[in-house]
């Protein structure tokens, strides 16, 4: 993408046109970005140089699961418990 782009570097139009005529895929990407948006110009490029160099989005390359692969993953998380006075253990207590 960084190639393609490249001689156009600060030409909005003439990169957009770029990327345009390279088919269906990049039209489709490009047309929604908002101009001089160069990182999303570029990121669409880039996914769009890769389908259509494998034929399948990034997502769809995943390597699947194998069945020893599934394991049950279950987090716990502490806390220090709160006052029970409901005032926050930072702020200094009034006196009466």
């Amino acid at each position: 993408a960084a190639a393609l782009l490249a001689p156009h570097r600060g030409d909005w139009a003439a990169a957009l046109a770029t990327v345009r005529a390279r088919g269906p895929e990049f039209e489709r990407r490009a047309a929604g970005l908002s101009e001089n948006d160069w990182y999303r110009l570029s990121r669409a490029a880039e996914i769009a140089l890769d389908l259509e160099a494998t034929g399948a989005p990034p997502a769809a390359r995943q390597a699947p699961l194998l069945a020893g692969d599934r394991f049950d993953v279950r987090c716990c998380f502490l806390a220090p418990s709160r006052p029970r006075d409901g005032m926050s253990a930072s702020r200094p207590r009034r006196r009466r």
